[in-house]
């Protein structure tokens, strides 16, 4: 029973703030995975710790699930922000549905092993039992989270995207090497390590401009387009000088300042969106100040989309489409795709779709 869940020593304390230890207050176990700064105040009665309206939200749903038949699957969401709209999202939908779900911080999380085989803990906390993970890490936290989702598969907790999914996914040289081995349609790219044969390479691609991406950005960080062949050797020389790899790639004039997201969720597509570049900008991302709007799609992006996810591995994904001279082209595979804009753009529950996916895994 959730109640269980709060018990720790202590009559006739005052009401807890996050921070406490044990042997003071409690701390509702919410914040401690999320890292959050707010307090959850509660109140003790006798030796048990009754909490706020959160923690009584939690234990109501503990006693009402088996009134009501339905099965409760714990979830790990994996991020470094509770207050992130697709964070808040999933776990809206998770809470919905009826299902218990933590948050567990990649940085905040002590991974390691121990005689009975992987530890997981967090702040202090123990965490055992999860059955399925959501991964809502990004770029910048790859490495934790992917050490953290490394032991919960181990554990046997099952996920839509797997760590060497999204570790594939991550890296742009790779995934674009799975998919076109998989024979999809991705424009001219070409990694580069030394500026030898520069303007062969350029022609190579199609002449310029030339579009520089980082192997390892995102949000379209990273994504540069040069004019002239004095700027594309100067760029390319600072970056190799910060050790940072690059990829040159075909620059599709024809789509500039535009593009399309396809969602896909379990092999389905669940919903797309034109998106298109603020004033002055090529880069079409929502996070760059782009706008979008639902799009129907014929079922030849819809093929290539799915097509995309099955080659990388991925359960969840965001697929960036351009339309080129030459047909559609996959621009990028996002392993963590955001869903504001989508869920915004189409009026979809798209986290719902997500939810339902990922607990659909522990029953298969």
């Amino acid at each position: 029973m959730g109640v269980a869940r709060y018990r720790l020593r202590g009559a006739g304390r005052a009401a807890p703030t996050r921070g406490d230890t044990a042997g003071g207050a409690h701390p509702h176990p919410d914040e401690s995975l999320a890292g959050s700064g707010d307090a959850r105040p509660g109140v003790w009665a006798d030796d048990l710790y009754l909490g706020g309206p959160a923690d009584l939200f939690d234990c109501a749903g503990d006693l009402l699930r088996p009134e009501l038949g339905r099965p409760a699957v714990k979830l790990a969401l994996i991020s470094t922000n509770r207050n992130l709209y697709s964070t808040r999202r999933l776990w809206e939908a998770a809470r919905k549905a009826g299902h218990d779900v933590r948050f567990l911080h990649p940085r905040r999380c002590t991974t390691g092993v121990d005689l009975k085989g992987t530890l997981i803990s967090t702040e202090g906390l123990r965490m055992e039992g999860f059955d399925a993970a959501i991964p809502r890490f990004g770029a910048s936290q790859t490495r934790a989270g992917l050490v953290l989702l490394d032991l919960l598969q181990a554990r046997g907790v099952v996920t839509l995207n797997t760590s060497a999914a999204i570790e594939r996914c991550r890296d742009k040289l790779r995934s674009i090497q799975h998919l076109a081995i998989a024979g999809l349609p991705v424009p001219p790219t070409v990694s580069l390590y030394h500026a030898e044969r520069l303007e062969e390479t350029v022609e190579q691609l199609g002449g310029l401009p030339i579009i520089i991406k980082l192997i390892k950005g995102s949000h379209g960080v990273g994504v540069i387009r040069c004019d002239t062949i004095e700027t594309l050797r100067s760029t390319v020389e600072t970056l190799w000088s910060l050790q940072e790899e690059v990829l040159l790639q075909r620059y599709i004039g024809e789509s500039a300042g535009k593009d399309l997201r396809v969602f896909v969720v379990a092999g389905e597509v669940v919903g797309a969106m034109e998106r298109r570049a603020a004033p002055g900008e090529f880069r079409a991302n929502l996070h760059r100040g782009g706008s979008a709007q639902a799009v129907d799609l014929s079922d030849e992006l819809r093929e290539i989309a799915l097509g995309a996810s099955h080659a990388l591995g991925l359960g969840i994904a965001g697929v960036d489409l351009l339309m080129s001279a030459d047909g559609p082209l996959i621009l990028e595979v996002n392993a963590s795709p955001g869903l504001e804009g989508i869920e915004g753009a189409t009026g979809k529950d798209i986290a719902r779709h997500i939810i339902r996916a990922t607990t659909a895994l522990t029953s298969s």
